[in-house]
């Protein structure tokens, strides 16, 4: 290679790193001039219903790009002392002022989301597992039950899912112990046509309430039991079509079609059954007459159809002894009538 071609490929490629040192340097320098502000941030994962009396345990202050940062972003810890979360929080989040709900706030209404309506529903002990289910500002599913006359019919089922519960009784706020709460009526936070369906069923049936998992949205959609399933120890079918073919293929083993048997058990044949003749043998009928009985052989032919005895004694003339008659015992003779 050329002196001169060495030289003009060597300054090329020192023009080329300059020039990417130079545009990489510009946008570091471009970056670090965006402009950051400081905001609160979650430090662990906090749970609805929280009331913040030390914030400081439960948030600290980042910097974050003004870009990334939400609308009313909190960056003061004062505005955060005794309020409560109205939503969860995981560590990392911002809190915001759309997030916090004052405790000392009247009424529910304040909880209500966009569209939503207030309905009460008269619970016990038993149906808000101990008030732990009563909690407000928690997360539950309703379960419907309808007690019919016969263990098919009677049926339990999840009405609803990821329910806010917005207070026990009268009260709006969780305990500051996190103890339960036990409540005669629990209010909720439904839409209108949920708020119907739940008008229905506590007509038609009992309902109780099933505490979630902190952050669990996950949906089990149309779930339902019969006391028959229950009782039989299955699991729950998913929907009412599952039911109806289950149903069907319990209707099918009751009466089974050409070709199977149903288990008899220990049930007993009638009396004038009929039983079908095995086709490999001969078959043998007794004739009683009186007090005389014989006995008439039915062979198979060549094609394998029974043989009519007189056709057969036409056939074989060796087959024209007249069969045995075999007299009954004395005892059951059929006696004179005296006169």
């Amino acid at each position: 290679m050329k002196p001169k071609t060495m030289v003009l490929i060597l300054m090329a490629v020192a023009c080329g790193l300059g020039a990417s040192f130079m545009t990489s340097r510009l946008l570091s320098e471009r970056v670090s001039d965006e402009e950051k502000v400081d905001v609160l941030v979650a430090k662990k994962n906090l749970d609805t219903g929280l009331i913040m009396k030390r914030p400081e345990e439960l948030f600290e202050i980042k910097q974050k790009l003004k870009d990334e940062v939400p609308p009313k972003a909190i960056s003061d810890l004062k505005e955060l002392k005794g309020r409560c979360l109205k939503i969860p929080r995981r560590t990392g989040d911002i809190i915001t002022q759309d997030e916090l709900t004052d405790v000392n706030s009247p009424g529910v209404a304040q909880h209500l989301p966009e569209g939503y309506r207030a309905v009460g529903q008269r619970v016990n002990m038993e149906s808000t597992a101990a008030g732990f289910a009563a909690l407000p500002l928690s997360r539950v599913d309703i379960v419907h039950t309808i007690r019919r006359g016969s263990p098919k019919d009677t049926v339990s089922q999840v009405l609803l899912e990821n329910v806010l519960v917005l207070a026990a009784d009268t009260q709006t706020v969780r305990d500051d112990t996190g103890k339960a709460m036990p409540a005669s009526v629990v209010t909720f936070a439904l839409t209108p046509e949920d708020c119907l369906k739940l008008a229905l069923a506590r007509e038609s049936g009992s309902i109780s309430l099933i505490l979630r998992k902190y952050g669990e949205t996950s949906r089990v959609g149309d779930l339902r039991i019969t006391e028959e399933t229950a009782l039989k120890g299955s699991r729950a079918t998913a929907s009412k079509a599952e039911d109806d073919a289950a149903e069907a293929a319990a209707a099918n083993n009751r009466n089974p079609g050409a070709g199977s048997l149903p288990d008899l058990g220990n049930a007993k044949p009638q009396q004038n059954q009929f039983v079908q003749p095995k086709k490999d043998r001969p078959y043998a009928m007794v004739i009683v007459q009186g007090g005389d009985r014989r006995k008439v052989i039915f062979e198979l032919d060549e094609d394998g159809h029974y043989q009519d005895p007189g056709e057969r004694r036409a056939d074989n003339p060796e087959a024209n002894e007249e069969p045995e008659v075999t007299p009954p015992p004395a005892a059951n003779r059929p006696q004179p009538k005296k006169k």
